[in-house]
């Protein structure tokens, strides 16, 4: 009676653990489920909202203030943030001499970088005091980034530029140069046209390993 007893009990043991394995196992699709209907605690998706930040001017060169700005030198803009390249142009953008007369320019810009480039289409003149202008405010011509939002207003510096340095940029043979041929001429290239008046015997000169000096006809 005892062992038919202890079966019994053994049976009504591993029927109320099979019952409560299948309760678990049926409440996972719906714990499941739960968490792909969505957390009501988290907001949908929404559009994201336009884009009401107008863009700035970050750095310019030449800088305002400059006495050193080479005539040959382009004037460049860098901005926060990407630009229409349809409202970066020379109605925008402009440079003008003291007379208030605008540059002629060509201008550039590099959507990479945010960058503008003005480049006049002559060299300036030196010693002369210019004003660059980025156009801005609240009525067009002005420039704008790519949602539309303009420049909040206009910024102007002015810089004044220099004549070039005369420096010599190409030698030939160049320095240091070993096994140059006994006939060949030494050229020297300057950056600018020289005074013919200047160039001679004692201002150029040609000399050997020791120093003494080596004859030679001079051509500019």
């Amino acid at each position: 009676m005892a062992q038919i007893f202890q079966r019994l009990t053994k049976n009504y043991a591993n029927i109320i653990g099979l019952l409560l394995a299948l309760a678990v196992v049926s409440s996972i699709p719906f714990y499941s489920g739960c968490g792909l209907t969505g957390n009501p605690n988290i907001p949908p998706n929404r559009t994201p909202p336009p884009d009401v930040i107008p863009p700035t001017v970050k750095s310019f060169s030449p800088e305002a203030g400059a006495t050193d700005a080479i005539v040959d030198r382009n004037v460049i803009v860098t901005f926060s943030k990407a630009m229409d390249p349809a409202t970066v142009n020379i109605s925008t953008i402009e440079l003008r001499d003291p007379s208030n007369t605008l540059v002629p320019a060509i201008v550039f810009y590099d959507a990479s970088s945010f960058t503008r480039l003005l480049n006049p289409v002559v060299d300036l003149a030196p010693r002369v005091t210019y004003t660059a202008r980025v156009r801005g405010g609240s009525t067009d011509t002005r420039v704008k980034d790519l949602a539309g939002n303009a420049l909040a207003t206009d910024v102007t510096w002015s810089f004044t530029t220099t004549p070039i340095p005369l420096k010599v940029f190409v030698t030939l043979p160049s320095d240091t140069s070993t096994g140059v041929p006994t006939t060949i001429a030494p050229f020297a290239y300057f950056t600018k046209q020289l005074d013919p008046a200047s160039v001679n015997a004692t201002t150029v000169l040609l000399t050997d390993k020791a120093g003494a000096p080596v004859p030679f006809n001079l051509f500019l």
